[in-house]
Parts: structure tokens; sequence; C-alpha cells
């Protein structure tokens, strides 16, 4: 795994899915970070979050930059 070669923050595979309880598929950002202890790398953590927000803030970003092009 090179975040734990080089000691970085890295995404994961693209279009990650994962399936809720009742069997939605669901989109979803994915990253790999290393975990130090005593000069050395320990563990790794994992962390998820839902695409929905990422894209939600992305179509307001737009509108704002839409909205000042205009003004």
């Amino acid at each position: 795994m090179e975040p734990l070669a080089r000691g970085t923050i890295q995404g994961l595979a693209n279009q990650t899915m994962i399936m809720a309880r009742e069997g939605t598929a669901r989109a979803i950002a994915d990253s790999f970070a290393p975990i130090r202890g005593l000069d050395l790398i320990m563990a790794c953590a994992l962390g998820f979050a839902s695409i929905l927000w990422f894209e939600a803030f992305k179509a307001v970003q737009r509108y704002r930059q839409a909205r000042e092009r205009t003004a």
C-alpha cells in the first residue's frame, strides 16, 4: 500500500459503492491514512463519506460562481 510506504493520506478507488442494510447501493468517497506511533506507522485508518454531500457542495459553489459572474 503506497500510503503506508510514503506515510501520506490518499483517496482509494474511484466510484466506490457501499450497500445499505435495505440493499440500496450508495456512492461513497473513501480515504486511507497512516497512524504513527514511536516514529513508525503502527496502523491505518479508513474514512468514508457520502458522495451526496460533496455533490451538493459543488452545486452550491457553481451557483455562487455563476451569480458572481452576472453581478
